[in-house]
């Protein structure tokens, strides 16, 4: 049916086709255009053309309207009506799918099956940086010059080949020249014939998603500090290696590697100066190693190296050449740090056949490099498990004997030389084992300093010294001096300070009668800080010492600055110091220098009448020593303190 057209003459249709005829009628054209009608005349146009809904049977009906004049007074118009009904609607569709594509979140795209972009949603356009108008008409090739367009053409062949494609996971590089992950997925579209007519294909970028992955891949396998293998991921390479080696036949080596005194670096220049450290001695060892050995950290100070098809010969030299690598200087932090490491190694299949073994193997060995002087590698031995065994139940028994109230103190006598008086006394501690006896400190200290047990036993001995002695003033009536030992562990403690500083509180003991015995190496590591914390604690109003003096590396201009009031020389001088010249010298040096800075000096280890008289003549002012009393209870200490009066 043709398009109705009316020609007016006036205000009367004076013709109708028979399409205007069906639709309108004459009677209501006027009604239905009038104010366009009107409109128009007024105007200078010669034609127009409007949009009009018009009610036709019940349903409404959509046209563009061209008027035209055929006079010059407009008096005779031709009214032509074009239905675009069918187009409105199909565009009103068209638009909501268009919205509805916009809005959902994927990049979402379709093109003809000659691979030409027809339309895309507006994710796909921020996506790819382009708009429809852009892409509309142009290929894959025309948008990017990388690989991607050669992957999308073999999927549009298999799209279009088989009607479908399962979604796939690549990696895209933009035409920013940026890479995404992304999951595409494409679709056949065919017309009611069945003739292809356009590929439909969505994107979903797992960028952010594949970083999240790794990320938690590495947190899971990977240490945060250093980027090495953790324990986890060692432990699963090890079992790796074991299976490879065993069924090639070759030998792997583990290095257990501790660093010697790193807790000392850490506790005395803080965490992010010893975690630098640690990230050193990563490279370090990373960059000494073959790209086919594993380099991992477990935690703390402690790393594991995995050798791969080496024998002993190759693994001595590596470990050798690892331990003089570090032994070099480390600038961390504006600090010349020095560090040295224990290494313990085990070999397989020689120690043994398994992963878990191996590491616990290599760890044994490494505590046995530790008790040789630390800075050397021991290849593990069978003997080393009983000692292990022994130093595991010596630490579980160590953490229990405060509980268990096995540890007390004795306290042995100091006597002016030239008065005989007894004037104080050093608090030294003991441990009684029930099964065992009393445990000398040389089998255990070491291991408390080790395992970070010496400073609730630390402080328990000087709270229990001092309490001792306020007791001595309060019931005995004799203020005594009592020197006690602290460990280096303690001293370099943050909070050193304040627990000395509430036991004196708490005991009300007289600060002057405590005296702080202290190593030359405490003392000269750190020295602006050592001399700090030395000012503070005699602001406290505590004595301070130098115990085993002559045996260390302290230095005599340093000495001066130091707030000391007490040397004690060590035993290892006093011994035959009548016969052996060597140690004379040493002793009446170190009395003359103390003499010089107006400093007491105490001779430790005296057990025979010769050496007293000797260093009588040397003019030492303090001894003490099994010739006049050994170590004693507190209730001997009593009777002494009695029979003073």
């Amino acid at each position: 049916m043709s398009d109705p057209v009316v020609l007016l003459e006036g205000d009367t249709p004076a013709r109708l086709n028979s399409a205007a005829h069906t639709h309108f009628g004459k009677k209501c054209m006027i009604s239905l255009l009038k104010k366009e009608i009107d409109s128009f005349r007024l105007s200078v146009d010669r034609k127009t053309t409007v949009r009009r809904e018009f009610e036709i049977d019940g349903t409404t009906a959509i046209y563009d309207v061209r008027i035209k004049s055929l006079s010059a007074d407009k008096s005779t118009l031709i009214i032509e009506f074009a239905d675009i009904s069918e187009q409105e609607r199909l565009k009103s569709r068209l638009n909501f799918l268009q919205s509805m594509m916009d809005s959902i979140p994927n990049p979402i795209f379709y093109k003809s099956p000659d691979g030409k972009y027809i339309g895309c949603n507006k994710m796909f356009e921020e996506y790819i940086g382009l708009s429809k108008e852009e892409l509309s008409g142009k290929t894959v090739r025309d948008i990017t010059p990388h690989d991607w367009k050669f992957q999308c053409a073999r999927t549009d062949m298999q799209v279009l080949g088989t009607g479908r494609l399962k979604p796939y996971e690549t990696v895209v590089t933009m035409p920013d020249g940026t890479q995404r992950n992304v999951i595409f997925s494409k679709a056949l579209l065919k017309d009611c014939e069945g003739a292809p007519e356009a590929i439909v294909g969505t994107i979903q970028d797992i960028t952010e998603r594949k970083k999240a992955e790794e990320k938690i891949q590495r947190l899971a396998y990977y240490d945060t500090l250093t980027g090495l293998p953790n324990r986890q991921l060692l432990i699963d390479r090890i079992s790796i290696m074991v299976e490879h080696s065993r069924r090639n036949e070759e030998a792997f080596a583990i290095l257990f590697i501790d660093v010697d005194r790193f807790k000392t670096i850490n506790d005395t220049l803080g965490h992010t100066t010893g975690d630098q450290l640690l990230v050193n001695i990563a490279n370090i060892l990373k960059t000494n190693v073959r790209s086919c050995d594993t380099v991992a950290r477990l935690g703390g100070d402690e790393f594991v190296i995995v050798l791969t098809n080496v024998d002993e010969k190759t693994v001595s030299h590596i470990a050798g050449k690892l331990m003089n690598m570090l032994s070099r200087p480390q600038f961390v932090n504006g600090h010349e740090l020095f560090s040295s490491l224990s290494i313990g190694i085990s070999m397989f299949p020689a120690d043994a056949q398994d992963g878990e073994t191996l590491l616990k193997n290599a760890d044994m060995a490494m505590y046995q490099a530790k008790e040789q002087g630390r800075n050397n590698f021991q290849f593990f031995s069978n003997d080393m498990n009983s000692k292990v065994m022994y130093r595991l139940v010596m630490e579980n028994d160590l953490r229990h004997a405060m509980d268990r109230d096995e540890f007390y103190l004795e306290y042995q006598p100091q006597y002016n030389i030239e008065t005989g008086r007894m004037f104080g006394v050093e608090a030294l501690l003991r441990w009684h084992k029930p099964e065992k006896g009393i445990m000398p400190p040389s089998s255990f200290i070491s291991l408390a300093e080790d395992t970070g047990l010496i400073l609730p036993i630390g402080e328990w001995v000087l709270l229990r010294a001092c309490f001792q002695t306020k007791e001595w003033e309060t019931v005995m009536g004799q203020k005594l001096i009592t020197s006690v030992n602290i460990s280096a562990v303690q001293f370099k403690q943050k909070n050193f300070l304040s627990s000395v500083r509430n036991i004196l509180k708490v005991t009300g003991v007289d600060p002057a009668c405590i005296e702080l015995e202290l190593t030359e190496s405490v003392l000269m590591t750190d020295v602006d800080r050592t001399l700090d914390t030395l000012k503070d604690l005699k602001k406290l109003g505590l004595k301070l010492s130098i115990d085993d003096f002559g045996t260390g590396y302290s230095s005599l201009n340093y000495l001066r600055f130091f707030p000391i009031d007490r040397l004690k020389i060590d035993r290892s001088f006093v011994t035959n110091i009548m016969n052996d010249k060597d140690n004379a010298a040493i002793t009446q040096a170190i009395i003359a220098m103390a003499e010089t800075l107006n400093l007491k000096v105490t001779a430790e280890g005296v057990e025979q009448e010769d050496e007293l008289n000797t260093l009588r003549s040397f003019k030492c002012h303090d001894i003490q020593g099994f010739l006049l009393a050994r170590p004693s209870s507190p209730e001997t200490i009593n009777k002494l303190i009695a029979d003073c009066r």
